[in-house]
């Protein structure tokens, strides 16, 4: 059985690790040629609306992300143990991590423009 507390975090640690598995490469296109050019445009156009190239912003702030998850969950679960128990009886206060609209709304402008 795999220890979902120690695994599940693995993976992501570098930004060319990140980078790899958030890019998202369309399948290749084949046989516009035999279409109507507007036709053809419009079949390519939907392939390159789910190209997703990460830019090194939105890198940074997975890794971020990632890395303050980490963290809090070894500061909050020392062992497997305490962490299956806290998931199932949650305590009666509980802390979260919080994005302001402000840091969304920077993110997202800063996507926009990169």
């Amino acid at each position: 059985m795999t220890n979902i507390f120690s695994t599940r975090f693995d993976g992501p640690d570098t930004l060319a690790d990140i980078q790899r598995l958030v890019t998202v490469h369309p399948d290749p296109v084949t046989g516009l040629e035999e279409l109507s050019p507007a036709l053809a445009a419009e079949r390519l156009s939907e392939a390159l609306k789910t190209i997703f190239l990460p830019n090194q912003f939105s890198l940074d702030f997975i890794k971020d992300s990632v890395d303050r998850a980490r963290s809090f969950s070894a500061e909050s679960f020392s062992t497997d143990q305490q962490y299956q128990r806290r998931l199932y009886h949650p305590p009666r206060m509980r802390r979260f991590l919080y994005a302001s609209p402000a840091l969304l709304a920077l993110g997202r402008a800063k996507l926009s423009v990169g």
